[in-house]
């Protein structure tokens, strides 16, 4: 029994975007490895018939399947966790192109994908992708798709259609057989070097084989700058208390009274801090002292709570500086416990990719991040400030997150879930 080895690569701080042309072969010099790439003859459609409700409908399916992918992780791993469930989501439904039977019926049913309009599926996440993408100096946001096949592995050409319209994918055929390290050492070449070698050995000796047939990869990057920059200079040392109760010194960055969508109840604090061109946002919920627990388990109402209650107060806002990468996520097993478990067992169907008896393998996934004073890497959105100059001003909120926090980075229009994660312990 054949193989696909799924490899997702969501990396909060670059992106990986195939290069190539059409049954082209040449020498990576790298690797020295023949890579030939192949694509479909047509051109991703840059202008899909997509409605502003469609998005939504995708991007709330998607939000659902990353909070119950949230609680099995949570769950399951410990220290910092960060994870982009929209990258996951793609991946994902880029090998859902190729499932037939009882293999695509349990991936939409844990993926949230409405199986009998999957044509509009894949044209609703080439118009979110879409939407998404944007490059300029205060805001970028890229997402890509790549294939990597055994050398003679026969690919559908109507797969590769949907995949090439919808998705922008290349595809690159690799000696799996004969070459097996050297496929593992280009593959992880080629992301170190689109990851501006932030993500470097991505597959780990041993995941591909001589059995191996297919290797998937996805990558967002963001980088997007604060609309309310903070001064370098107001960078001060105060203490962080871990879940666990123990402190640590490090970086706080300070701003002083500037008005941010926020919202107080009874069990936690929440801020809403825009990012520049009014895309994007970063949500932070900080539980009440005692009260985290709480609030992971109840996340997903939390989170809509905050999308319907914030208003727009003066906050003295205290956020620490910090930066951290992941371990390599196992995703494989959360989708097994969420009821994901056709896909990776021998009779498997993926018949729409495919003549060749397959299943999935490995599903691994790593991600990064940087929050500093100019920004952060994630995505962008806008802040409502109520500039009413008639009232006298209001006393200032103290926000000061120096214990455990949830934070999600999301996008204005469509609320899709782009990064999400947990600060438990401090980073320098």
């Amino acid at each position: 029994m054949k193989s696909i080895t799924a490899v997702l690569l969501p990396i909060g701080l670059s992106f990986i975007l195939l290069t190539g042309c059409t049954e082209d072969s040449k020498n990576d010099t790298n690797s020295n490895i023949d890579i030939t790439t192949l694509e479909s003859n047509l051109a991703r459609n840059l202008a899909p018939e997509v409605s502003d409700n469609e998005l939504l409908t995708l991007a709330d399916n998607n939000n659902q399947f990353a909070f119950t992918l949230f609680d099995k992780l949570y769950d399951d791993e410990t220290g910092n966790i960060f994870f982009s469930p929209y990258s996951i989501s793609e991946a994902l439904a880029v090998v859902y192109a190729g499932a037939n039977g009882q293999t695509k019926t349990e991936m939409a049913s844990v993926l949230n994908f409405e199986i009998e309009h999957e044509e509009q599926l894949h044209n609703s996440f080439n118009g979110l992708d879409l939407h998404l993408k944007q490059d300029n100096e205060n805001y970028t946001f890229e997402v890509a798709n790549a294939m990597w096949p055994r050398k003679n592995f026969p690919v559908l050409d109507s797969y590769l259609d949907t995949i090439k319209i919808n998705y922008g994918a290349k595809v690159r055929t690799l000696d799996y057989i004969n070459q097996t390290e050297a496929s593992r050492v280009a593959i992880n070449n080629w992301v170190e070097e689109k990851t501006h070698e932030r993500i470097k050995d991505i597959i780990p000796k041993g995941e591909i084989d001589d059995t191996t047939l297919l290797v998937l990869t996805n990558a967002v990057y963001f980088k997007g700058q604060w609309l309310s920059e903070f001064y370098e200079g107001d960078t001060k040392n105060a203490t962080f208390t871990a879940e666990d109760g123990s402190t640590s010194e490090i970086a706080f960055m300070n701003q002083r009274e500037l008005y941010y969508k926020y919202l107080k109840t009874d069990n936690y604090q929440a801020i809403n801090l825009p990012y520049r061109t009014n895309r994007s946002s970063m949500l932070i919920i900080l539980p009440d002292e005692g009260a985290f627990s709480n609030t992971i388990h109840n996340i997903e109402s939390i989170y809509q709570q905050t999308q319907e209650s914030m208003t727009s107060k003066n906050i003295v806002l205290k956020m620490p500086k910090f930066e951290f990468s992941t371990p390599l996520y196992n995703i494989k097993k959360y989708l097994k416990m969420l009821g994901m478990n056709q896909p990776f067992l021998d009779n498997a169907d993926f018949s729409n990719l495919s003549n060749t008896t397959l299943k999935i393998d490995s599903v691994l996934h790593k991600a990064s991040i940087k929050v500093d004073e100019k920004g952060t890497e994630a995505v962008a959105a806008t802040v409502v400030i109520d500039a009413n100059v008639t009232k006298p001003p209001e006393e200032p909120i103290v926000f000061n997150i120096n214990r455990p926090f949830i934070f999600f980075i999301k996008d204005t229009m469509s609320g899709q879930i782009l990064f999400m994660g947990v600060m438990r312990t401090p980073t320098t």
